[in-house]
């Protein structure tokens, strides 16, 4: 994904280039706008564009100062200026800055194009050659000279790394676009760590990152940082997307497969941890070889018989505290405690065979002990709660009456709303899709344009703010999903309405 931002004080100019430049074309994905240097400096800090294009002579901050700041901040950023005055002294502060290229105004759109198309070539080549040199190091011990002359041009500098590798969810039961952007927001939170770093992916599910800093405080400082590895492992919302496993530091190259291997190794904590987690290599972990006591079976079966549903779960709260307070892994001996409960709770009560196999499917691919407990949990509530003629629908209610809270929110995904109901992914998704005829994925878009077709009734509403308010933060994708549903451009519609 490829971000522009554009820094104008001349409104005509910005809105021309945000409107005129064929941004698809130029494989630019995002697009905002700053009609002053100060307040392009409080955009980047969250949007961190790849391309800035600016105007040098602006009232307060110019562009040289700017992207003097916005350097440290966006070292591999693309700095395009745009000026009036053919002033030598500013475009020898642009040369200076390694701008991809200085435009005087009045704008040529088409030199403009040509200007961001090199912009966006060289970030992919730049790109190309950190994942080609982590690539070469990951699997080519001794490739240390064609790594070093990728990330620093004093041969003689001292260097430090780590790595970390990150293991994304199963992605059953999400769309693609929701899968991009959490990729797209775990790329952001890295950006935001003040060191420069490579990507490289081992499979779809795994991602390399390699660490590195001129001097061991600041990259100690990330390493030891548990916010920010809690932030990007999810754990601060809701979804819990990753898990994080990181390696140990090395002085040199060659120790920087010793710190992949450490972290690919760290990523067994994963079982007992769970998702929006991270662990360091050397954490200790054990493997859980007892099956489940007899009495505690009975005790189980017996509050299922019973239907005194608060036992049943604090019995599985129990067993599930026992093996993740030991650090075990999810060994066959712990699936074979959640299949022989699994199996009291279908022998006790009714589940048609579409839930029993979404549920077997589910334990067959929990990679963490957690998933096991909250399937269990969730079945065992839908047994006992009281309402088994209209469970499935009891479910749905939940699930519909939280999308419709939350339809507003980036983050809400059918892992979102799985967390929120205590359940998996692949068993809403199963019982939702049962019930309704659609998925939830489905659900969520036609809501989300339901909503949107109110607030184009309203004037005050601009189509960006109501792509945002509904959820979406890209208005061209909006603009065309609309269009695709209704057959109208958002605008459109709003013509007709009035």
């Amino acid at each position: 994904m490829i971000k522009v931002i554009i820094v104008e004080d001349e409104r005509l100019i910005r809105e021309g280039i945000a409107g005129q430049v064929p941004w698809k074309e130029l494989h630019v994905d995002g697009v905002r706008t700053a009609e002053n240097a100060e307040t392009a400096l409080s955009v980047c800090k969250g949007y961190r564009p790849d391309i800035v294009v600016s105007d040098i002579r602006m009232p307060g901050m110019d562009g040289i100062t700017l992207c003097t700041k916005l350097r440290g901040l966006l070292p591999d950023a693309q700095l395009i200026f745009i000026s009036g005055y053919s002033d030598k002294e500013y475009l020898m502060s642009a040369i200076g800055l390694h701008a991809v290229n200085y435009i005087e105004k009045p704008v040529s759109l088409e030199e403009l194009n040509s200007a961001i198309r090199s912009a966006v070539d060289a970030i992919e080549k730049n790109r190309n050659e950190k994942t080609n040199a982590l690539h070469m190091l990951l699997n080519s011990p001794g490739s240390g000279d064609f790594l070093s002359s990728v990330i620093r041009t004093d041969p003689q500098a001292g260097i430090w790394f780590f790595t970390a590798v990150l293991q994304r969810r199963n992605d059953s039961g999400r769309t693609e676009k929701e899968i991009h952007a959490d990729v797209e927001s775990t790329m952001q939170k890295l950006a935001g760590c003040g060191l420069w770093y490579m990507t490289d992916f081992i499979t779809d599910r795994k991602l390399a990152v390699l660490f590195s800093a001129d001097d061991e405080k600041p990259l100690d400082l990330v390493y030891r940082d548990s916010a920010f590895w809690k932030l990007l492992a999810g754990g601060a919302d809701f979804s819990g997307s990753l898990f994080i496993g990181i390696g140990t530091k090395a002085a040199s190259e060659d120790g920087v497969r010793q710190s992949y291997e450490a972290a690919s190794g760290a990523l067994k904590c994963l079982s007992y941890k769970g998702w929006g987690q991270f662990a360091y290599s050397g954490e200790s972990y054990t493997e859980w070889n007892a099956g489940i006591a007899p009495e505690v079976l009975a005790g189980f079966k017996k509050a299922l018989a019973d239907r005194t549903e608060q036992r049943a779960l604090s019995i599985l709260e129990e067993i599930y505290r026992q093996i993740v307070g030991t650090n075990s892994l999810l060994t066959y001996a712990v699936r074979s405690i959640y299949y022989t409960l699994d199996e009291a709770v279908e022998k006790a009560y009714y589940f048609d065979p579409e839930e029993q196999r979404a549920g077997k499917d589910i334990k067959e691919h929990a990679e963490t002990i957690r998933e096991l407990h909250d399937y269990l949990c969730g079945k065992v509530h839908e047994a006992l709660s009281g309402e088994d003629v209209q469970k499935t629908g009891f479910i749905v209610n939940r699930i519909t009456a939280y999308i419709r809270k939350n339809y507003s929110s980036k983050m809400l995904s059918v892992q979102s709303v799985a967390d929120a109901v205590f359940l998996t992914p692949a068993y809403i998704s199963c019982l939702f899709k049962k019930k309704t005829g659609k998925t939830i994925g489905q659900y969520i878009q036609d809501y989300r344009l339901e909503k949107a077709l109110e607030f184009l009734k309203d004037p005050q509403y601009k189509i960006y703010q109501i792509s945002d308010m509904v959820g979406y933060d890209d208005a061209h994708y909006f603009t065309k999903l609309f269009k695709k549903q209704t057959g109208l451009k958002p605008s459109d519609f709003r013509d007709q309405a009035e």
